[in-house]
């Protein structure tokens, strides 16, 4: 599945401006480290696949999980955080990618 659908699936998970979705995508066992740090922060994990997922978690949460996931040896994690309220983001049903622009810098999740 790409990650578009699962984004475009799971976006509706994220109702209020308060909350942030970080997806997480990389190897599976890392993927794990990444869910267990969402948990610990009073998130919620949502993914079917063991490769990829997405925390739901308050705004203020974002600074320790991206800090918590940065502890994982050898990291190949790719975490891209998404605010609550879904600014900046963009989904096409033909597209494999989305776009979230932040604070001037664009990002493109494959």
């Amino acid at each position: 599945m790409h990650l578009v659908a699962f984004l475009a699936t799971a976006l509706p998970l994220v109702p209020l401006a308060a909350l942030e979705a970080c997806v997480a995508g990389g190897p599976a066992d890392q993927v794990a480290a990444a869910k267990v740090c969402c948990k610990e922060i009073t998130g919620s994990w949502y993914g079917p696949y063991e490769n990829q997922g997405i925390c739901v978690l308050p705004d203020w949460g974002t600074k320790w999980y991206n800090l918590c996931v940065s502890e994982v040896k050898d990291s190949k994690l790719d975490i891209q955080c998404i605010p609550g309220d879904g600014a900046g983001l963009t989904l096409s049903a033909e597209s494999t990618t989305a776009t979230v622009t932040d604070a001037g810098s664009v990002v493109t999740i494959l």
